[in-house]
């Protein structure tokens, strides 16, 4: 044909345009789902021949460092000479800290009375509690893995010069309305953005001393690092509330929390126009994802 109907380069700020036309400036503000991958680069792993160490990126928002022992022999982390870098901001592994375990535990008897045919429980409990320190020389068992580290509600560990996500407290409110840097309105289901090392919203190193005996005298140090390369703003339903990735999630390295108003639709005369609005919204995506290299979520 001579004309074609689509073209994606040309066609789709147009198409973008008449979307938000039909559907009102109240969808500007819509809910969604950002999603944070890291780079997963050869850094975020090092094998030395006696320790594996690793970052692990659970669904929850959490990142953990995770050591396993490759020896026959116990492998000693200290955690007090070893140390986490966020955005270059550095903080010791080891942190003097301590907690108590209480535990209850008890035991009953059924006795019988036979001169009153009257049944009665005896019996006794006993409580029990134990402070638990932070270790800061951390053993790790022959051919073991432990976790060595967390970060905790990565989203909040993100550059708010980069990106604004709002406060703990608001993440998920009506009126929390997260953006870019630089860009005058809020998420828009379908924006991305690439970052590099020098430039990442958030970026993790830590620097792990270990040894081969108790008394340090073994030393070694190794060194991981990843850093978030790439954010992609996509439906609310691949996160909860809570920030907790949907499963089975097929988004690996990644962590993501929702943003905006808990409603998007427009009300009023614009109701039907919406779906065809909606029609627009999902093709122009398809073909700017298409273009740009931006993964499909199925939400």
């Amino acid at each position: 044909m001579k004309h074609q109907l689509f073209n994606g380069k040309k066609t789709f700020p147009l198409l973008l345009l008449l979307a938000q036309l039909s559907l009102g400036q109240s969808a500007m503000g819509a809910r969604v789902g950002v999603y944070c991958f890291f780079s997963a680069g050869d850094s975020r792993v090092c094998n030395d021949d006696n320790i594996l160490t690793r970052f692990v990126v659970a669904s929850d928002g959490t990142a953990l460092l995770e050591v396993t022992n490759l020896t026959d022999n116990v492998v000693y982390i200290d955690r007090g000479n070893s140390f986490s870098y966020v955005n270059n901001f550095s903080a010791p592994l080891f942190e003097p800290t301590s907690s108590t375990e209480s535990h209850t535990y008890g035991h009953g008897i059924i006795r019988g009375d036979s001169q009153d045919y009257v049944k009665r429980i005896e019996g006794e409990s006993h409580t029990s509690s134990r402070t638990v320190f932070d270790l800061r020389i951390q053993p790790v068992a022959p051919h073991g893995t432990a976790i060595v580290y967390e970060w905790h509600d990565l989203p909040l560990l993100l550059s708010p010069d980069i990106i604004w996500i709002g406060h703990k407290p608001t993440w998920f409110a009506t009126k929390c309305k997260g953006h870019f840097a630089g860009s005058a309105h809020a998420f828009r289901k379908g924006e991305s953005r690439n970052y590099t090392l020098n430039d990442t919203p958030l970026s993790l190193t830590v620097n792990l001393l270990y040894a081969m005996d108790e008394n340090g005298s073994q030393p070694h140090r190794v060194c991981v690092s990843d850093y978030v390369d790439r954010i992609v703003v996509g439906g609310c339903r691949g996160v909860s509330k809570e920030g907790l990735l949907a499963l089975p999630s097929p988004l690996a390295n990644c962590f993501a929390f929702r943003s905006g108003k808990a409603m998007g639709a427009v009300i009023g005369e614009c109701v039907p126009v919406a779906a065809a609005a909606a029609a627009i919204v999902s093709t122009c995506a398809n073909i700017h994802n298409a273009e740009h290299g931006i993964p499909e979520f199925p939400y």
